[in-house]
């Protein structure tokens, strides 16, 4: 189990430095169901991998002059907010048992997974059905933005990546290119730039402890992580993505049915 968590993390890094997000969302379904790790520590934990692995890929795309500073400015700070406030304040108020009968228990934990598993269904149709809008454009300008479209954007996406521990690429990156009329490769290292600030940030504003115990699993995880991303946005330029956005998007889909699934099984049996 502990080879297949691995490989989820360099996979996870790899699709995060090729597509600006998607790859993240792997990251709780295998650290709650391959490494057993309580769901809500988990989303923690994915926070930590993917600002940190991100933060990497914010570097390289920088110096490849694929972040468009302005963009992340004004779309980064509502969700900072957003992201500060669900992980002091909203997580740790959540009961742990939020519905019991005599035939069955609905914990926070089993409500997280299921939201995290729509998210992932919400991400896959994305990445199925949508097209690559603006993949030719090579010029931005401020004037085409859609500021209430961003903000709103903005704190919808953080609050919920912030509650089930993803980047929310899958999310930002579509929202760059139609609020602020983006090219799809300067989406990619924007949303980057936006993925690690969030992510950083609700880790460190999370109310529980710092998890010492797990510092050598989290960090091994990070680091193939950032292996993958350096893969990633070394390779991104020469693959068309939109083939592969495919393949992941079904991929994407099938987890988060068995997670379904799997779900709806321990409320029932347990």
């Amino acid at each position: 189990m502990n080879i297949l968590v691995y490989v989820v993390a360099v996979v996870m890094g790899f699709l995060l430095g090729l597509l600006g997000g998607g790859g993240s969302i792997l990251n709780v379904p295998a650290l709650v169901y391959l490494a057993g790790i309580e769901p809500i520590r988990a989303t923690a934990f994915s926070l930590f991998i993917v600002g940190t692995t991100a933060f990497i890929g914010t570097v390289n795309a920088s110096i490849k002059k694929q972040v468009h500073w302005a963009s992340v400015l004004v779309f980064a700070m509502p969700s900072l907010v957003a992201v500060w406030i669900t992980r002091k304040w909203i997580v740790p108020t959540v009961p742990n048992v939020l519905l019991q009968t005599d035939n069955f228990t609905i914990s926070k934990n089993i409500v997280l997974m299921l939201l995290f598993a729509v998210i992932m269904m919400l991400a896959a149709q994305n990445m199925i059905v949508q097209p690559c809008f603006n993949c030719d454009a090579t010029e931005v300008d401020i004037k085409n933005f859609n500021f209430l479209s961003m903000i709103s954007k903005s704190v919808g996406i953080g609050f919920l990546t912030s509650l089930v521990g993803a980047g929310g690429g899958f999310l930002i990156v579509p929202a760059l290119i139609t609020s602020a009329k983006l090219p799809f490769r300067l989406a990619v290292g924007s949303s980057l730039t936006i993925i690690a600030i969030n992510s950083l940030i609700g880790f460190i504003s999370d109310a529980q402890p710092l998890f010492a115990s797990d510092w050598k699993f989290l960090l091994s995880f990070t680091l193939l992580s950032i292996l993958g991303i350096i893969v990633g946005n070394k390779i991104n330029k020469y693959i068309k993505g939109a083939k592969l956005k495919k393949i992941f998007g079904w991929f994407t889909l099938i987890i988060a049915v068995l997670m379904v699934f799997a779900e709806f099984f321990k409320m029932i049996c347990f």
